[in-house]
């Protein structure tokens, strides 16, 4: 999840009323008394991660400690972010750049376009997206909104992408990895909050 450089739908978060954050300091920024319209969490993939997904308080700032590295990883940034939400009620999305389904190379992996950003984004604003919970990952993901074709939808739920390319196999084998590796990394954090800690971790784990 990690990368360098701004991220390339910074700017398109920005013009739609929302707060991107890309690393943990950016938190300190954040004004429980202002609204923000929404909180972008911003990463990088090339797997299993949706464009555009709708996150609980835990589950954003765990993902924002996951997009850096181990030593930029912030126990009270992680823990404000949450309590943030929390209080304001104010969505947060995970808003990833890069594909789905493995590097280029990969069969049937697809880019991670901006216009289909946006458009879930534009959607989601106006309360046009029908969500639902990923099975595997626990977050929420936009499984139709106006004009959305099939193709599309592939791309915006990466398992339905896997099963399309015939490796249903391959997406069951990365979901355990992927959980104990989030586990593990969150894990690490000194002083992590139990609830963000536990966001990402195999369901007979989870407190």
């Amino acid at each position: 999840m990690e990368g360098g450089g701004e991220h390339p739908f910074a700017a398109l978060v920005g013009e739609r009323g929302g707060t991107a954050l890309a690393e943990p300091a950016a938190v300190a920024e954040l004004d429980p008394a202002a609204s923000a319209g929404f909180v972008a969490i911003l990463a990088r993939d090339e797997e299993t991660l949706p464009p555009v997904a709708r996150l609980d308080p835990a589950r954003a700032a765990g993902l924002l400690l996951l997009a850096v590295g181990d030593g930029a990883r912030d126990a009270g940034a992680a823990a404000r972010l949450a309590e943030v939400l929390a209080a304001s009620g104010e969505p947060a999305y995970l808003v990833t750049a890069g594909r789905v389904g493995g590097a280029a190379e990969e069969r049937g992996s697809r880019e991670i376009a901006a216009p289909l950003v946006a458009r879930v984004l534009d959607a989601a604003i106006a309360g046009a997206v029908e969500w639902e919970v990923d099975p595997d990952f626990g977050w929420e993901l936009p499984m139709d909104l106006p004009d959305l074709d099939v193709d599309e939808r592939r791309i915006l739920v990466p398992r339905f992408l896997y099963a399309r390319t015939d490796r249903v196999y391959d997406y069951a084998a990365m979901v355990p990895r992927l959980r104990r590796e989030r586990a593990a990394a969150l894990g690490r954090v000194a002083g992590l909050a139990p609830a963000i800690r536990g966001a990402f971790a195999p369901p007979s784990q989870r407190r």
